[in-house]
């Protein structure tokens, strides 16, 4: 619903997560170039990364 002059809102769809291939959740990786794969998303636009040490 929107008011007088305002513009609709815009709906986001919410994708479920990729699914990482590798490396392995938990796995101890050794080097300092590491690859990620994951399975696409259908309809996703992007993803976002976000690394940690713990």
């Amino acid at each position: 619903m929107t008011s007088a002059g305002s513009a609709p809102s815009a709906r986001l769809s919410v994708l479920p997560p990729p699914h990482p291939s590798s490396p392995l959740n938990g796995a101890v990786v050794n080097g300092t170039a590491i690859t990620f794969v994951w399975n696409g998303v259908p309809d996703a636009t992007g993803y976002r990364l976000q690394v940690a040490p713990n």
